[in-house]
């Protein structure tokens, strides 16, 4: 009896932390050699048959998963194909993006409906299966910019970077944690798909999504006295008072309804959403801000871990410029020289790394004087720097 053919599939072997493997149904199709030819060490084998065999597959170890679908068409294209303008070729960029679309979206293959198996892990499968395809597995790969997407991430950014300007914190100084709540799953999946954009454009560690219900972010409300005057004239202090005593299940109501009926003055009156302003309250040692129905919580403490870092940013700056001033090419290696400066010398302790190789700079000197260098200045920092182009 011939053996059937199996495959190891280093991916999945990989992900699960056991051998997977895939039986090759192209070079031998007897059903009976199925269960002699799976290896011993197997974790797991899977199998793609045609339908008319699922009576037969019933007498084998192997279980139904899934039923799979092919859709075919052929066309010609005589002409060059123009992309839609929404549409573009994915870069590295998008690879947070894309899985997490990936991972959410693909929640009923082979994997979820496999009793035996980790959700968690099948979870990851699609993730890593996404960001392996963007980062090469596949020649090309196309996405498709969202109007929704884009716009999610232009409301979040621009409210953390307003609380930024507001307490003086430069982008270049790292923050530990933002906090964005969200009102129902569908914008929660809107704002995951922006997390890695918000990281970078506000520098930022930490995102964390909560729902609004949450006990960290308390919600209050404060009346918009342009509509209310009009409407309600002699009553507008009545209706101030009313609304400072709405509960939080009130709050929630005519947020998510746009209108709450309550009674004023032994009369039932309406309020609408564009009667008062939603927001949360401050959190002690954060910002919160508010805006196109969206709100943010921003940690502005800073660790001296984050202050080091922040420290190590700014110098590569002012390194990169210094560059440009000097006329070097961007491929050019360099020495750099600084004057001693303990403060400067503990942040370029603990971001040597990363600040050798955002300047190509092969070596890093502390020197107690610097000859030809030019003064360094910068929060409460001041030093002297040279840099030298390597030849070699």
């Amino acid at each position: 009896m011939n053996s059937l053919d199996m495959t190891l599939q280093p991916f999945d072997t990989d992900l699960f932390g056991f051998s997977v493997y895939r039986a090759n149904l192209e070079k031998y199709s007897d059903i009976s050699a199925l269960d002699e030819s799976i290896p011993k060490d197997a974790g797991l084998v899977s199998i793609r048959v045609p339908q008319e065999w699922e009576n037969a597959m019933r007498h084998t170890q192997f279980r139904k998963i899934e039923n799979l679908i092919y859709l075919e068409r052929s066309f010609e294209r005589k002409e060059k194909m123009e992309l839609p303008s929404s549409v573009r070729p994915a870069s590295k960029y998008d690879v947070d993006a894309c899985s997490n679309i990936a991972q959410n979206c693909f929640t009923h293959d082979r994997y979820h409906t496999d009793k035996f198996l980790d959700n968690k892990i099948a979870d990851h499968s699609k993730y890593a299966w996404a960001q392996n395809n963007i980062l090469g597995r596949s020649d090309v790969n196309f996405v498709i910019e969202l109007e929704d997407q884009i716009n999610t991430a232009r409301t979040l950014t621009s409210l953390a970077l307003s609380l930024r300007k507001k307490v003086q914190i430069k982008v270049r100084q790292p923050l530990q944690k933002m906090i964005i709540p969200f009102k129902n799953q569908a914008e929660r999946s809107k704002i995951e798909c922006v997390v890695s954009q918000l990281k970078g454009e506000i520098n930022i560690k930490e995102v964390e999504l909560l729902d609004d219900a949450n006990a960290i972010l308390v919600k209050d409300i404060r009346p918009n006295f342009k509509t209310l005057g009009p409407r309600f004239g002699g009553e507008l202090k009545d209706v101030i008072q009313l609304i400072s005593q709405l509960s939080p299940k009130q709050i929630n109501e005519i947020e998510e309804k746009s209108r709450l009926e309550v009674k004023l003055n032994e009369k039932n009156i309406i309020l609408e959403s564009s009667d008062v302003e939603i927001f949360f309250k401050d959190i002690e040692g954060w910002q919160v801000a508010y805006g196109g129905g969206m709100t943010v919580a921003l940690d502005i403490k800073l660790s001296p871990e984050l202050k080091k870092e922040g420290i190590a940013r700014e110098l590569v700056n002012r390194v990169q410029n210094h560059r440009k001033d000097r006329g070097l090419e961007v491929t050019d290696k360099i020495d750099i020289f600084l004057k001693n400066e303990p403060k400067l010398e503990a942040a370029v302790l603990e971001n040597k790394t990363y600040i050798l190789s955002e300047t190509l700079a092969k070596n890093l000197y502390f020197k107690p004087m610097i000859e030809e260098g030019y003064i360094l200045e910068f929060e409460d920092i001041k030093t002297e720097i040279f840099i030298k182009k390597i030849f070699s």
